[in-house]
């Protein structure tokens, strides 16, 4: 699967919200702590304030914009842990939430939730503008080399005991033709709403090969300079680890096939991927 790759720097702008959609497994969780842990370092030095959530225990993924914005036909799994979100009551408090932080006079308002980028369909992408509106939305995206991210999607689901689903609309459906790896559509369907120039796309490859992190790409696609950037910007959170019983067949593996000896042979194995 082809996927959008471009980069663009753009300055904040006041009253602007700039909205980071993810990828999942493209170090939303670390940019997330990380932008908590500094809101005040953020709004001091950068001139951006941090949004803060509506579910408790959730307050750094803001996971209620896209409870909000889906088709309710479509599966999400988030709302199973929060059945009370379908009702009319929680709806209208959440929404009075976003509205009281969005019109709170911030010079630009940073907002996190992976879940955005399971919307793929004009009108909920359209509903999430209208939660922000009148403000100027700024949006990121962190693509993965398809594959690779399938890869560790998968870990993932494992990791937080998720079912696979043979349901193609679900978002565990993670077959080779899920639509989850339709990257440009996602795009697209992002850009056909809010504008072309508003919705960069950044490479998750390329933003590790250069900092280590994705948060000094997607901060400075924001405008921000990454050298201006608090402290902690390297922290790895959410880290997938590989599930025991594959370290389990990996150690009878290299019984029962020994490797050669040398210096690659010396060099102990880590037993959880690379930060996702």
């Amino acid at each position: 699967m082809r996927s959008a790759n471009t980069e663009t720097w753009y300055r904040p702008a006041v009253t602007e919200v700039l909205l980071h959609i993810g990828l999942q497994k493209t170090g939303t969780t670390s940019l997330q702590e990380w932008a908590s842990a500094n809101s005040e370092s953020l709004s001091a030095q950068c001139g951006i304030d941090v949004y803060r959530g509506f579910i408790p225990g959730w307050e750094t993924n803001h996971f209620e914009l896209p409870m909000l914005s889906q088709r309710p036909e479509r599966p999400l799994w988030v709302l199973d842990h929060f059945p009370e979100s379908r009702g009319d009551q929680w709806q209208r408090d959440a929404r009075a939430h976003i509205r009281n932080q969005v019109d709170s006079g911030a010079r630009s308002l940073l907002i996190s939730s992976e879940g955005m980028a399971n919307l793929r369909f004009d009108d909920e992408v359209e509903r999430i503008a209208e939660l922000l509106a009148p403000h100027k939305i700024r949006v990121v995206v962190t693509l993965r080399e398809p594959v690779e991210w399938l890869k560790s999607y998968k870990l993932q689901m494992l990791k937080t005991q998720m079912a696979p689903s043979d349901d193609p609309t679900s978002c565990a459906y993670i077959e080779p033709d899920t639509w989850l790896l339709d990257f440009d559509g996602l795009v697209t369907t992002w850009r056909r709403v809010l504008g072309d120039k508003n919705v960069i796309v950044l490479s998750y490859e390329k933003a590790q090969s250069e900092f280590g992190s994705t948060i000094p790409a997607i901060m400075r696609a924001f405008g921000v300079d990454p050298a201006a950037l608090p402290d902690g910007w390297d922290l790895r959170v959410n880290v997938t680890p590989i599930p025991p019983r594959f370290l389990r067949l990996r150690k009878l593996i290299r019984r029962v096939i020994p490797r050669s000896p040398g210096p690659a042979a010396q060099q102990q194995e880590p037993d959880h991927a690379p930060e996702l």
